[in-house]
Protein backbone atom coordinates (compact mmCIF):
# COMPACT_ATOMS: atom_id res chain seq x y z
CA UNK A 1 0.00 0.00 0.00
CA UNK A 2 1.45 3.38 -1.06
CA UNK A 3 1.49 6.04 1.63
CA UNK A 4 1.31 9.66 0.53
CA UNK A 5 4.18 11.90 1.58
CA UNK A 6 3.64 15.13 3.51
CA UNK A 7 4.37 17.07 0.33
CA UNK A 8 1.76 15.11 -1.66
CA UNK A 9 -0.84 15.52 1.11
CA UNK A 10 -0.22 19.27 1.26
CA UNK A 11 -0.53 19.57 -2.52
CA UNK A 12 -3.83 17.67 -2.44
CA UNK A 13 -5.14 19.99 0.29
CA UNK A 14 -4.10 23.00 -1.78
CA UNK A 15 -5.81 21.64 -4.89
CA UNK A 16 -8.96 20.75 -2.91
CA UNK A 17 -9.18 24.20 -1.33
CA UNK A 18 -8.76 26.14 -4.58
CA UNK A 19 -10.87 23.65 -6.53
CA UNK A 20 -13.76 23.97 -4.08
CA UNK A 21 -13.64 27.75 -4.24
CA UNK A 22 -13.53 27.82 -8.05
CA UNK A 23 -16.42 25.35 -8.34
CA UNK A 24 -18.54 27.25 -5.78
CA UNK A 25 -18.01 30.60 -7.49
CA UNK A 26 -18.48 29.10 -10.95
CA UNK A 27 -21.73 27.31 -10.11
CA UNK A 28 -23.21 30.37 -8.39
CA UNK A 29 -22.22 32.73 -11.22
CA UNK A 30 -23.46 30.52 -14.02
CA UNK A 31 -26.74 29.76 -12.24
CA UNK A 32 -27.40 33.49 -11.92
CA UNK A 33 -26.54 34.08 -15.58
CA UNK A 34 -28.71 31.12 -16.63
CA UNK A 35 -31.64 32.55 -14.68
CA UNK A 36 -31.26 36.01 -16.18
CA UNK A 37 -30.36 35.03 -19.75
CA UNK A 38 -32.30 31.81 -20.26
CA UNK A 39 -35.03 31.25 -17.68
CA UNK A 40 -36.51 34.69 -16.90
CA UNK A 41 -37.15 35.96 -20.46
CA UNK A 42 -39.57 33.14 -21.32
CA UNK A 43 -37.89 32.04 -24.53
CA UNK A 44 -39.41 29.18 -26.58
CA UNK A 45 -38.65 25.75 -25.13
CA UNK A 46 -36.06 24.82 -27.76
CA UNK A 47 -34.22 28.11 -27.19
CA UNK A 48 -34.17 27.47 -23.47
CA UNK A 49 -32.76 23.99 -24.03
CA UNK A 50 -30.01 25.32 -26.29
CA UNK A 51 -29.26 28.19 -23.92
CA UNK A 52 -29.08 25.90 -20.91
CA UNK A 53 -26.69 23.56 -22.73
CA UNK A 54 -24.49 26.50 -23.74
CA UNK A 55 -24.34 27.87 -20.17
CA UNK A 56 -23.44 24.42 -18.80
CA UNK A 57 -20.73 23.89 -21.45
CA UNK A 58 -19.22 27.32 -20.87
CA UNK A 59 -19.38 26.84 -17.12
CA UNK A 60 -17.53 23.54 -17.32
CA UNK A 61 -14.88 24.91 -19.68
CA UNK A 62 -12.46 26.35 -17.12
CA UNK A 63 -12.65 23.68 -14.36
CA UNK A 64 -12.17 20.96 -16.99
CA UNK A 65 -9.59 22.50 -19.33
CA UNK A 66 -7.31 24.15 -16.76
CA UNK A 67 -6.42 21.09 -14.61
CA UNK A 68 -6.09 18.91 -17.73
CA UNK A 69 -3.72 21.45 -19.25
CA UNK A 70 -1.62 21.55 -16.09
CA UNK A 71 -1.38 17.76 -16.08
CA UNK A 72 -1.06 16.89 -19.75
CA UNK A 73 -0.20 20.10 -21.60
CA UNK A 74 -2.47 21.87 -24.12
CA UNK A 75 -5.67 19.85 -24.55
CA UNK A 76 -7.35 22.40 -26.83
CA UNK A 77 -6.16 25.01 -29.36
CA UNK A 78 -5.06 28.26 -27.76
CA UNK A 79 -7.95 30.16 -29.38
CA UNK A 80 -10.42 27.77 -27.67
CA UNK A 81 -8.78 28.26 -24.27
CA UNK A 82 -8.75 32.02 -24.71
CA UNK A 83 -12.41 31.89 -25.77
CA UNK A 84 -13.34 29.98 -22.60
CA UNK A 85 -11.48 32.47 -20.42
CA UNK A 86 -12.88 35.36 -22.46
CA UNK A 87 -16.40 34.11 -21.72
CA UNK A 88 -15.61 34.12 -18.01
CA UNK A 89 -14.53 37.75 -18.28
CA UNK A 90 -17.52 38.79 -20.37
CA UNK A 91 -19.88 36.87 -18.10
CA UNK A 92 -18.35 38.61 -15.08
CA UNK A 93 -19.10 42.08 -16.44
CA UNK A 94 -22.56 41.11 -17.70
CA UNK A 95 -23.28 39.74 -14.22
CA UNK A 96 -22.16 43.03 -12.66
CA UNK A 97 -24.45 44.89 -15.07
CA UNK A 98 -27.41 42.68 -14.09
CA UNK A 99 -26.65 43.23 -10.40
CA UNK A 100 -26.51 46.99 -10.98
CA UNK A 101 -29.91 46.85 -12.72
CA UNK A 102 -31.30 44.79 -9.83
CA UNK A 103 -30.04 47.34 -7.33
CA UNK A 104 -31.40 50.30 -9.29
CA UNK A 105 -34.71 48.48 -9.72
CA UNK A 106 -34.95 47.78 -5.99
CA UNK A 107 -34.40 51.47 -5.15
CA UNK A 108 -36.89 52.55 -7.80
CA UNK A 109 -39.54 50.16 -6.50
CA UNK A 110 -38.95 51.28 -2.92
CA UNK A 111 -39.44 54.86 -4.10
CA UNK A 112 -42.76 53.90 -5.68
CA UNK A 113 -41.59 54.28 -9.27
CA UNK A 114 -40.72 50.78 -10.57
CA UNK A 115 -38.68 50.63 -13.76
CA UNK A 116 -40.62 49.50 -16.85
CA UNK A 117 -37.95 46.95 -17.83
CA UNK A 118 -38.90 43.51 -19.08
CA UNK A 119 -36.52 40.57 -18.71
CA UNK A 120 -35.54 40.87 -22.38
CA UNK A 121 -34.84 44.59 -22.13
CA UNK A 122 -32.65 43.85 -19.10
CA UNK A 123 -30.71 41.34 -21.21
CA UNK A 124 -30.16 43.96 -23.91
CA UNK A 125 -29.02 46.62 -21.43
CA UNK A 126 -26.79 44.29 -19.38
CA UNK A 127 -25.38 42.65 -22.50
CA UNK A 128 -24.51 45.95 -24.14
CA UNK A 129 -23.06 47.52 -20.97
CA UNK A 130 -21.23 44.43 -19.73
CA UNK A 131 -20.03 43.43 -23.19
CA UNK A 132 -18.66 46.91 -23.91
CA UNK A 133 -16.73 47.02 -20.65
CA UNK A 134 -15.42 43.49 -21.25
CA UNK A 135 -14.19 44.44 -24.73
CA UNK A 136 -12.41 47.50 -23.36
CA UNK A 137 -10.80 45.42 -20.59
CA UNK A 138 -9.68 42.84 -23.15
CA UNK A 139 -8.08 45.51 -25.33
CA UNK A 140 -6.37 46.98 -22.25
CA UNK A 141 -4.71 43.63 -21.60
CA UNK A 142 -3.73 43.14 -25.25
CA UNK A 143 -1.93 46.49 -25.28
CA UNK A 144 0.69 44.98 -23.00
CA UNK A 145 2.56 46.60 -20.14
CA UNK A 146 3.43 50.23 -19.60
CA UNK A 147 6.81 51.25 -18.21
CA UNK A 148 6.75 52.48 -14.63
CA UNK A 149 9.88 54.45 -13.69
CA UNK A 150 10.27 54.40 -9.91
CA UNK A 151 12.99 56.22 -7.96
CA UNK A 152 13.69 54.58 -4.60
CA UNK A 153 15.76 56.55 -2.11
CA UNK A 154 17.83 54.49 0.33
CA UNK A 155 19.36 55.88 3.50
CA UNK A 156 22.58 53.84 3.33
CA UNK A 157 23.22 53.83 -0.43
CA UNK A 158 26.93 54.17 -1.29
CA UNK A 159 27.67 56.93 -3.78
CA UNK A 160 28.92 54.40 -6.34
CA UNK A 161 25.48 52.73 -6.42
CA UNK A 162 23.65 55.97 -7.16
CA UNK A 163 21.59 55.46 -10.30
CA UNK A 164 21.73 51.65 -10.18
CA UNK A 165 18.81 50.35 -12.26
CA UNK A 166 16.78 47.20 -11.65
CA UNK A 167 14.26 46.08 -14.27
CA UNK A 168 11.42 44.18 -12.58
CA UNK A 169 9.28 41.79 -14.61
CA UNK A 170 6.62 39.97 -12.63
CA UNK A 171 3.62 37.67 -13.12
CA UNK A 172 3.95 37.07 -16.87
CA UNK A 173 1.93 33.82 -16.62
CA UNK A 174 3.21 32.24 -19.83
CA UNK A 175 0.71 29.67 -21.05
CA UNK A 176 -2.30 29.20 -23.28
CA UNK A 177 -3.92 32.41 -22.01
CA UNK A 178 -1.01 34.70 -22.88
CA UNK A 179 -0.60 35.95 -26.47
CA UNK A 180 1.95 34.01 -28.53
CA UNK A 181 5.43 35.45 -27.98
CA UNK A 182 4.28 37.76 -25.19
CA UNK A 183 7.54 37.64 -23.21
CA UNK A 184 9.57 38.23 -26.36
CA UNK A 185 7.44 41.29 -27.14
CA UNK A 186 7.98 42.66 -23.64
CA UNK A 187 11.75 42.14 -23.79
CA UNK A 188 11.98 43.65 -27.27
CA UNK A 189 10.07 46.72 -26.11
CA UNK A 190 11.95 47.32 -22.86
CA UNK A 191 15.27 45.56 -23.41
CA UNK A 192 16.94 48.81 -24.46
CA UNK A 193 16.65 50.41 -21.01
CA UNK A 194 20.12 49.15 -20.01
CA UNK A 195 19.34 47.94 -16.48
CA UNK A 196 22.18 46.72 -14.30
CA UNK A 197 20.00 43.89 -12.91
CA UNK A 198 16.87 42.15 -14.21
CA UNK A 199 14.58 40.69 -11.52
CA UNK A 200 11.88 38.16 -12.38
CA UNK A 201 9.68 38.20 -9.28
CA UNK A 202 7.66 35.02 -9.75
CA UNK A 203 4.69 33.53 -11.63
CA UNK A 204 6.71 33.48 -14.83
CA UNK A 205 4.90 30.46 -16.26
CA UNK A 206 1.42 29.04 -15.85
CA UNK A 207 1.65 25.61 -17.46
CA UNK A 208 4.08 22.79 -18.26
CA UNK A 209 7.51 24.08 -19.24
CA UNK A 210 7.97 21.44 -21.97
CA UNK A 211 5.21 23.09 -24.01
CA UNK A 212 6.51 26.65 -23.69
CA UNK A 213 10.30 26.46 -23.97
CA UNK A 214 10.12 28.58 -27.12
CA UNK A 215 8.29 31.26 -25.14
CA UNK A 216 10.98 31.29 -22.44
CA UNK A 217 13.91 31.17 -24.89
CA UNK A 218 14.34 34.99 -25.20
CA UNK A 219 15.58 35.04 -21.60
CA UNK A 220 18.85 33.51 -22.81
CA UNK A 221 19.58 36.68 -24.81
CA UNK A 222 19.47 38.96 -21.76
CA UNK A 223 22.87 40.15 -20.65
CA UNK A 224 22.68 42.90 -18.00
CA UNK A 225 26.07 43.48 -16.34
CA UNK A 226 25.00 42.15 -12.92
CA UNK A 227 22.79 39.29 -14.12
CA UNK A 228 19.19 38.04 -14.41
CA UNK A 229 17.57 36.63 -11.26
CA UNK A 230 14.36 34.70 -10.60
CA UNK A 231 12.35 33.74 -7.53
CA UNK A 232 9.40 31.37 -7.45
CA UNK A 233 5.77 32.43 -7.36
CA UNK A 234 2.78 30.26 -6.51
CA UNK A 235 1.97 29.47 -10.16
CA UNK A 236 5.53 28.34 -10.87
CA UNK A 237 4.83 25.56 -8.38
CA UNK A 238 1.59 24.60 -10.08
CA UNK A 239 3.45 24.46 -13.42
CA UNK A 240 6.05 22.03 -12.01
CA UNK A 241 8.68 23.92 -10.07
CA UNK A 242 11.61 21.54 -10.63
CA UNK A 243 11.17 21.83 -14.40
CA UNK A 244 10.83 25.61 -14.19
CA UNK A 245 14.07 25.90 -12.22
CA UNK A 246 15.91 23.50 -14.52
CA UNK A 247 14.85 25.41 -17.64
CA UNK A 248 15.84 28.78 -16.20
CA UNK A 249 19.21 27.36 -15.16
CA UNK A 250 19.68 26.19 -18.75
CA UNK A 251 18.85 29.67 -20.05
CA UNK A 252 21.43 31.30 -17.78
CA UNK A 253 18.99 32.80 -15.27
CA UNK A 254 20.09 32.65 -11.63
CA UNK A 255 17.38 31.18 -9.42
CA UNK A 256 17.55 32.53 -5.86
CA UNK A 257 16.12 30.00 -3.43
CA UNK A 258 16.44 31.39 0.09
CA UNK A 259 19.87 32.75 -0.69
CA UNK A 260 21.78 35.92 -1.44
CA UNK A 261 24.32 37.11 -3.95
CA UNK A 262 26.81 39.83 -3.07
CA UNK A 263 27.09 42.04 -6.14
CA UNK A 264 29.62 44.77 -6.86
CA UNK A 265 29.21 47.85 -9.00
CA UNK A 266 31.60 50.77 -9.19
CA UNK A 267 33.58 49.35 -6.29
CA UNK A 268 30.55 49.31 -3.96
CA UNK A 269 28.69 46.20 -2.84
CA UNK A 270 25.08 45.27 -2.16
CA UNK A 271 23.23 42.04 -1.35
CA UNK A 272 20.58 40.72 -3.71
CA UNK A 273 18.47 38.16 -1.86
CA UNK A 274 15.59 35.93 -2.88
CA UNK A 275 13.13 33.68 -1.05
CA UNK A 276 10.79 30.90 -2.14
CA UNK A 277 7.08 31.64 -2.38
CA UNK A 278 5.06 30.46 0.66
CA UNK A 279 3.23 28.00 -1.64
CA UNK A 280 6.50 26.07 -1.58
CA UNK A 281 5.69 24.94 1.97
CA UNK A 282 3.47 22.30 0.35
CA UNK A 283 6.43 20.91 -1.63
CA UNK A 284 9.25 18.85 -0.19
CA UNK A 285 12.44 20.90 0.13
CA UNK A 286 10.73 24.21 -0.74
CA UNK A 287 9.22 27.14 1.09
CA UNK A 288 10.59 30.44 2.39
CA UNK A 289 13.51 30.44 4.81
CA UNK A 290 13.93 34.09 5.75
CA UNK A 291 16.76 33.49 8.19
CA UNK A 292 18.80 31.60 5.60
CA UNK A 293 18.33 34.33 3.01
CA UNK A 294 18.59 37.40 5.22
CA UNK A 295 20.30 36.43 8.46
CA UNK A 296 23.49 38.42 8.94
CA UNK A 297 22.65 40.98 6.26
CA UNK A 298 22.97 44.68 6.95
CA UNK A 299 26.57 45.60 6.29
CA UNK A 300 25.63 46.47 2.71
CA UNK A 301 22.33 47.61 1.13
CA UNK A 302 19.88 44.69 0.82
CA UNK A 303 17.51 44.24 -2.12
CA UNK A 304 15.09 41.34 -1.58
CA UNK A 305 12.99 39.54 -4.18
CA UNK A 306 9.86 37.97 -2.62
CA UNK A 307 6.83 37.18 -4.76
CA UNK A 308 4.09 37.70 -2.17
CA UNK A 309 4.12 41.19 -0.60
CA UNK A 310 2.57 39.78 2.58
CA UNK A 311 5.97 38.28 3.36
CA UNK A 312 7.04 41.78 4.40
CA UNK A 313 5.71 40.99 7.88
CA UNK A 314 8.57 38.49 8.15
CA UNK A 315 11.26 40.21 6.09
CA UNK A 316 10.91 43.64 7.71
CA UNK A 317 12.46 42.16 10.85
CA UNK A 318 15.73 41.93 8.92
CA UNK A 319 17.97 44.61 7.47
CA UNK A 320 16.06 44.87 4.18
CA UNK A 321 16.29 48.16 2.33
CA UNK A 322 13.97 47.35 -0.57
CA UNK A 323 11.69 44.39 -1.23
CA UNK A 324 10.37 43.81 -4.76
CA UNK A 325 7.13 41.81 -4.99
CA UNK A 326 4.25 41.06 -7.34
CA UNK A 327 1.42 38.53 -6.97
CA UNK A 328 -1.49 40.99 -6.56
CA UNK A 329 -1.85 42.16 -10.20
CA UNK A 330 -3.03 45.41 -8.65
CA UNK A 331 -6.46 43.82 -8.41
CA UNK A 332 -6.45 43.36 -12.24
CA UNK A 333 -10.21 43.80 -12.68
CA UNK A 334 -12.52 46.26 -10.94
CA UNK A 335 -13.60 45.87 -8.18
CA UNK A 336 -10.93 43.22 -7.42
CA UNK A 337 -8.75 45.75 -5.66
CA UNK A 338 -11.48 46.35 -3.09
CA UNK A 339 -12.49 42.70 -2.78
CA UNK A 340 -9.01 41.40 -1.95
CA UNK A 341 -7.92 44.59 -0.20
CA UNK A 342 -8.85 43.31 3.29
CA UNK A 343 -6.53 40.33 2.72
CA UNK A 344 -3.79 42.15 0.81
CA UNK A 345 -2.62 45.32 2.55
CA UNK A 346 -0.01 46.18 -0.08
CA UNK A 347 -1.68 46.14 -3.50
CA UNK A 348 0.56 48.09 -5.87
CA UNK A 349 3.17 50.82 -5.84
CA UNK A 350 5.84 51.93 -3.38
CA UNK A 351 5.33 51.67 0.38
CA UNK A 352 7.45 52.84 3.30
CA UNK A 353 7.44 50.04 5.89
CA UNK A 354 9.96 51.43 8.37
CA UNK A 355 12.78 53.96 8.57
CA UNK A 356 14.93 51.51 6.61
CA UNK A 357 12.62 49.18 4.68
CA UNK A 358 10.59 50.01 1.56
CA UNK A 359 8.37 47.71 -0.50
CA UNK A 360 7.49 47.95 -4.17
CA UNK A 361 4.59 45.84 -5.48
CA UNK A 362 4.25 45.41 -9.23
CA UNK A 363 0.82 45.24 -10.91
CA UNK A 364 2.25 42.37 -12.95
CA UNK A 365 3.49 42.16 -16.52
CA UNK A 366 0.77 39.73 -17.68
CA UNK A 367 -2.70 38.67 -16.63
CA UNK A 368 -4.08 35.82 -14.55
CA UNK A 369 -7.27 33.84 -15.14
CA UNK A 370 -8.98 36.34 -17.42
CA UNK A 371 -7.34 38.02 -20.46
CA UNK A 372 -8.51 41.43 -19.26
CA UNK A 373 -7.42 44.44 -17.22
CA UNK A 374 -9.50 47.26 -15.81
CA UNK A 375 -8.82 50.04 -15.11
CA UNK A 376 -4.99 49.98 -15.19
CA UNK A 377 -2.64 48.23 -17.59
CA UNK A 378 0.06 45.73 -16.68
CA UNK A 379 3.57 47.02 -16.02
CA UNK A 380 7.29 46.58 -16.40
CA UNK A 381 9.12 48.50 -13.69
CA UNK A 382 12.46 50.28 -13.89
CA UNK A 383 13.69 50.85 -10.33
CA UNK A 384 16.42 53.47 -9.95
CA UNK A 385 18.28 53.69 -6.64
CA UNK A 386 19.15 57.12 -5.28
CA UNK A 387 20.45 58.26 -1.89
CA UNK A 388 17.97 59.61 0.62
CA UNK A 389 18.44 63.36 0.92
Amino acid sequence: MNVLSRSEINKLKLIAAWGSLIVAVGVTTHFYLWKRLVSDPGWPAEWQTAGSAAIIALGLGFPVVYPLTLKFGPVAPRVVVQGIYGWLGAGYFVLLAFLALDLIGAFAEAAGAPLPLTARIRIAVAGLAGGSVALYAFLQARRGPVLERVVVRLANLPAALTGLRILQISDVHIGALAPVGYLAQVLDRYGTLSPHVIALTGDLIEERVANYRHELAPLAKLNPPLGVYFITGNHDYYAGVSNVIAELDRLGVTVLRNERKRLTWGGAQFDLCGVDDPTGDAYEGHGPDYEKALGGCGEFPVILLAHDPRSIRHTARYAVDLQLSGHTHGGQLWPGKYVIGPFMKYMSGLYSISDRTQLYVSRGTGTIGLPMRLPGRSEVTLIELQPKT
